[in-house]
């Protein structure tokens, strides 16, 4: 790599793209020893140890910076701690060097944040931490491995567009490890991709992503998920009904009027995680919601299960109250309504075999005596195979992991199902097949769901409608490809603005949506998306806009939107 370049290095999980910047940086885990090569700085091989590089003129950042910072320790001693190893300042000049570092990441309130442990900052703030803490050292050379994985896209976009400008500020060369395209095609000039630990393409960016050569490389590109204006790459679905149980019954609708739900801490923090949603989920139909994380996603999830009980308002499924209280009525409700998370090592008991728990379900509810046949008739219906049945969580890949998780989902006979983030944490290829998987089961077995994700390209591809949420409020709602491709509510636009693409063009065009959703316990007044709305007014900061019945099933909650008329108002603004 030429000083001052950016080389993205691709592939999927277990394809040796961390391993070969732990292996740059001499940190390779246990008895893992470089058996051949050499690394070389200006041609100068490095000696092992890396003393006097690591962290110097080399710096890395890694995936999950809540795994790395010590969360008893605040965010000022961490970075005054890494100033003094490598500059060797202390006390005011070492504190002042923090806060030069937290300007420079674009943290806002830098001084403020010194005080902060890692829990009370976002996750894109603790990702800002660690990239100041690397430039301590004031590196040649930058090593970035799945920054941006566990962000959500706006956050996503703000990242890379910080290290593009550090880049060109310093001088400074970037080895960036993705495996998404998307971020790859951002923020490098050349890509490497890998495969069982070999690089099996390498070219300048714009040429890889138009005419790749290798299949492998091929193949990745066609995993993307559809992007504006282009036809979907996935398959068309091809899987035959599946039969249900003949006590199995018709799709149900699910309705939410004034749901609402406060959180409280010893008394005096009100948090307003969901804040009145009203929503209707017809038959048969899939929701898709998206938004930033901290925007009650999760939590309007969880309420819809039962999981949790809203402080305000009422949940019906099939037409009747949902009943969150313990007994068989409560039993009976949770057999409709079934909940897929976004992490399956959470929920997947460690020492029961796939199989084992699939019967396990089928038993306590009752379901079939042949709880043998039924459970590998579930496994297939997932396309896992029946040896998969024997496996524990932890033999499994995180694709088939998830596919079991919705096996057991599907084995009380939901009505309706729930998907909070199910691929987030997937590789592109694997979210493909677990996003058809989801789509055909879905007509297979009649179901009603709700899609939750951070992606808008994933929803728009398994969703009937798409709601929008920031804050806890729904901004806008409506058809699939309505809200995909002519968005109303500027935040709409916003987050499909900073979805990634491996298309030149589209790149240019971006806009990025600048700084931090409110803090949910110091909501601004007004409409709580005016403090970064290129289009907010007076009106937008006193009072707070309503959903309005505009043409074509479409709602938005926006002062300065004009409900009859769709345009790309944010990037005309941006």
């Amino acid at each position: 790599m030429p000083a001052g370049g950016a080389l993205g290095i691709v592939g999927e999980s277990g394809s040796g793209k961390s391993l070969t910047c732990l292996s740059i940086m001499d940190l390779l885990p246990g008895a893992l020893k470089q058996s051949a090569g050499v690394v070389r700085l200006h041609g100068k091989p490095l000696a092992p140890g890396r003393k006097g590089i690591r962290g110097r003129r080399i710096a890395m950042i890694f995936q999950d910076p809540g795994a790395t910072m010590n969360p008893l320790r605040r965010i000022g001693p961490f970075l005054s701690g890494l100033v003094k190893l490598h500059r060797g300042l202390t006390g005011a000049a070492a504190e002042a060097e923090a806060v030069r570092l937290l300007d420079s990441v674009r943290m806002p309130a830098a001084r403020a944040r010194l005080r902060a442990y890692p829990h009370e900052l976002s996750g894109g703030q603790n990702q800002r931490v660690m990239i100041a803490g690397a430039l301590a050292g004031d590196p040649e050379i930058l090593l970035a491995d799945e920054p941006t994985t566990a962000l959500d896209v706006t956050t996503q976009a703000q990242i890379l567009d910080l290290l593009a400008e550090l880049r060109a500020e310093r001088g400074m060369g970037l080895v960036l490890v993705s495996h998404d395209f998307g971020v790859i095609a951002e923020a490098a000039d050349h890509v490497a991709v890998m495969r069982a630990g070999r690089v099996v393409e390498k070219a300048p960016a714009d040429r890889l992503f138009s005419f790749p050569q290798h299949p492998y490389t091929a193949s990745l590109l066609a995993s993307i998920p559809p992007e504006l204006g282009r036809a979907s790459a996935l398959t068309s679905r091809k899987n035959p009904p599946c039969n249900r149980p003949s006590n199995a019954t018709k799709a149900i609708g699910l309705k939410a009027r004034g749901l609402s739900r406060l959180f409280e801490a010893r008394g005096r923090v009100r948090v307003h995680a969901l804040n009145g949603i009203d929503l209707t989920v017809q038959p048969g139909e899939m929701l898709g919601v998206v938004g930033e994380s901290g925007c009650g996603k999760s939590t309007f999830g969880r309420l819809l299960v039962g999981l949790d009980k809203p402080s305000s308002g009422d949940i019906r499924a099939g037409g009747k109250p949902l009943v969150i209280e313990d007994g068989e009525a409560f039993r009976n409700s949770r057999r409709q309504l079934q909940m897929v998370w976004q992490d399956p090592l959470s929920v997947l008991n460690p020492r029961l075999s796939i199989g084992h728990q699939i019967i396990e379900v089928l038993q306590t509810h009752r379901i079939t005596d042949d709880t043998q046949s039924r459970m590998l008739e579930l496994l297939q219906a997932v396309n896992l195979k029946a040896e998969h049945a024997s496996r524990y969580a932890h033999q499994l890949s995180g694709g088939q992991r998830q596919r079991a998780v919705i096996a057991r989902a599907l084995a009380v006979e939901p009505q309706i199902v729930v998907f909070d983030e199910p691929v987030s944490a997937l590789d592109l290829s694997v979210q493909a097949q677990v996003i058809e998987m989801i789509a055909d089961i879905r007509d297979r077995f009649n179901l009603t769901g709700i899609f939750i994700s951070h992606d808008i390209r994933v929803v728009r591809y398994v969703s009937d409608r798409i709601a929008v949420m920031y804050l806890g409020r729904i901004v806008e709602i409506g058809p699939a490809d309505d809200i995909y491709h002519a968005p109303k509510h500027p935040y709409t636009q916003a987050l499909l603005s900073a979805v990634l693409s491996t298309d030149p063009k589209r790149r240019k065009s971006r806009s990025i949506l600048r700084g931090d959703p409110p803090d949910p316990a110091q909501m601004p007044s007004g409409c709580p998306f005016h403090p970064r709305c290129p289009r907010a007014a007076a009106r937008c900061r006193v009072e707070t806009p309503a959903l309005q019945a505009g043409a074509d099933s479409r709602f938005t909650a926006c002062h300065a939107v004009d409900v009859e008329t769709s345009g790309r108002h944010w990037e005309a603004a941006a």
